[in-house]
């Protein structure tokens, strides 16, 4: 074949995914930025029950990410990426007063009716997670038909403050829209990968995430599919998983109801259902892309959807990248 092993690799290999077997070799890089955004109305409750948000909620986040990935030699890979991160929840105000009947001309049921009115909106803009990572290959270099890399993940949280609940410990509302968990994990991951065909690619990996003072520990995972169609087009498809396999500490107390469709004017106190609130999450997102690439730049187009989980909401998220490689 007229074409080397690397550039083979370098046509059908998403080089904006984080995750890779194939390190980059000796002074090769990447530098990538990206931005999604995602959408949802429905959740999974930490029971496992899937319903809508109660009060019409809606919630939307914006990320824009930038990353890089460097290979310090044919084997050893490092890189990070920084997250900047938009988080929004609207929901419609409830009253859980007494109803107040005021008599003519008298304002004070006015004012005892507004102070009544809870809203349940929050926002919160700033500074997300930070992610590194070594990643080193331990298969043959001259196979680049398979790959194996054994990687160490960091992520760092960047001082927003950790969800507590829908309640703070002294009983006032708490910010529970947050830019993360405020949780530092460290995550070990076997990344394999295999070129059956010049043109098709597999790919996989599976770890085991530490998560550090209190939260339940996670197995994580995911697998990509994909192959190259004409000079330049990549489509693919897979999925990435995180699974809570451990009870983490509970951290507050969140408000759930049973009746999520019961509309705003008719909601009371005795629709909320008081219940301990832990930072464990499972969750299943299948996503599908679209991968324009080229000899110096690449260009993405995603689709990702919280398919199932515990502890998350159904999220649908479009995601737009770019990145150059030299």
């Amino acid at each position: 074949m007229a074409r080397t092993p690397w550039l083979i690799l370098l046509a059908l290999l998403p080089a904006t995914a984080l995750a890779s077997p194939w390190t980059l070799g000796k002074a090769r890089g990447v530098v990538g930025v990206s931005s999604d955004v995602g959408l949802a109305d429905r959740e999974y409750l930490i029971s496992g029950e899937f319903q809508k948000f109660p009060l019409r909620g809606r919630f939307f986040g914006a990320n824009l990410r930038a990353g890089v990935r460097y290979g310090i030699t044919n084997r050893l890979e490092i890189g990070g990426r920084l997250t900047l991160a938009h988080v929004s929840y609207e929901a419609d105000e409830i009253f859980l007063g007494e109803p107040v009947t005021p008599a003519v001309g008298d304002l004070t049921g006015e004012g005892q009716l507004v102070d009544s009115l809870v809203s349940l909106d929050r926002r919160a803009t700033g500074l997300g997670d930070v992610d590194l990572h070594v990643r080193f290959k331990i298969t043959p270099l001259d196979l680049w038909q398979f790959s194996a890399a054994p990687e160490l993940q960091l992520k760092i949280p960047t001082g927003y403050a950790q969800p507590q609940g829908t309640f703070a410990d002294d009983g006032t509302n708490a910010d529970d829209v947050t830019l993360g968990d405020g949780q530092f994990d460290a995550t070990l991951r076997m990344h394999a990968g295999v070129i059956p065909h010049p043109r098709f690619f597999a790919r996989g990996d599976i770890g085991y995430r530490l998560r550090l003072f209190g939260p339940g520990q996670q197995v994580v995972g995911g697998l990509r599919l994909g192959g190259k169609i004409g000079p330049f087009l990549i489509p693919y498809a897979g999925s990435d998983f995180e699974h809570t396999f451990t009870e983490g500490k509970v951290v507050g107390v969140s408000l759930t109801t049973t009746t999520p469709d019961k509309p705003a004017r008719d909601f009371r106190a005795s629709d909320l259902v008081a219940t301990e609130y832990r930072l464990d999450r499972t969750a299943l997102r299948p996503t599908a892309g679209l991968i324009f690439s080229f000899e110096k730049y690449e260009l993405e187009l995603a689709y990702a959807v919280t398919a199932w989980g515990r502890n998350v909401a159904q999220v649908h998220s479009i995601k737009l990248g770019a990145a150059l490689k030299w």
